[in-house]
């Protein structure tokens, strides 16, 4: 069967590891940390409603994590018995991963808890790197569009997060409306990451010219409303300008040419 990658056995190997990862060590940090974590934020901020992000959230991203764990067991069995859909199942689990493994990260920093999400989220990162580069063979331009579109998918989800948890403490009707859109716009920028890496075509440039517009319409006024109210630049403000920066790559045909080169790309 034709391979669309090279070097299966690396492939193989870094499936097993990202299987490892999303499924034995997320099993052992949720079950250990889980009471943990909404003990300490409750400790920290007891006024707040952070710990109810902990407590209805966590268990929903560590089973994506989860996910991601059995989508890697699908790819390495791909990649034993050499299919066609061994790069692309472990590119898809690697996307799940980097994602449901980054957001628990902050809650336990912002407490002074060890952040052992990184443990996932930084093996992944690597993972990701690996098996772009040396097993899905794609060049330097669309592993770096596909970070920044990852980078977005990430920080549109947390600022969908922080959303639902100040409609909770404030009841502004506003945030739970950009709850659901920035997630949403999340959603698009999964898609949009394994559509750069496997198959930057058309659908993908539309796709992303939607998602970005969203999450900028949506986060520009809540970046600049807790900027005001905080008095300091909001971090709010990440998504909506790393949007800004991916919308003018799918918009202007000279850098979306150079830098996913698509001459390069095999014809379908």
């Amino acid at each position: 069967m034709e391979q669309n990658y090279k070097n299966r056995w690396f492939g193989f190997t870094l499936a097993i590891i990202g299987a490892f990862l999303g499924i034995g060590l997320n099993a052992v940090i949720f079950f250990t940390q889980y009471d943990a974590m909404i003990a300490a934020q409750l400790a920290q901020y007891p006024l707040r409603t952070n710990w109810k992000i902990i407590k209805y959230l966590l268990p929903i991203w560590a089973s994506l994590g989860f996910v991601g764990g059995f989508l890697y067991i699908f790819g390495l069995y791909g990649f034993v018995t050499e299919r066609s859909y061994a790069y692309k199942i472990s590119m898809i689990a690697n996307v799940f991963a980097l994602q449901f493994s980054f957001w628990p990260i902050i809650p336990a920093m912002d407490t002074g808890m060890t952040p052992y999400y990184a443990l996932i989220f930084l093996p992944n990162a690597l993972i990701y790197l690996l098996l772009n580069f040396l097993v899905g063979k794609k060049n330097f331009g669309r592993i770096i569009l596909g970070l920044m579109t990852g980078m977005a998918l990430v920080m549109s989800v947390i600022n969908g997060t922080a959303s639902l948890n100040i409609f909770w403490m404030k009841g502004e009707l506003f945030y739970i409306i950009a709850n659901p859109l920035h997630w949403s716009a999340g959603i698009c920028f999964a898609l949009i990451t394994i559509g750069v890496m496997l198959s930057p075509k058309k659908w993908v440039r539309i796709l992303a010219m939607c998602a970005t517009i969203l999450e900028m319409g949506v986060g520009i006024p809540m970046g600049i409303i807790t900027t005001i109210e905080k008095g300091e630049f909001s971090m709010y403000l990440a998504a909506p300008a790393m949007s800004l920066i991916i919308l003018l790559i799918v918009v202007i045909p000279y850098l979306w040419d150079k830098i996913v080169k698509p001459e390069n790309l095999p014809r379908e």
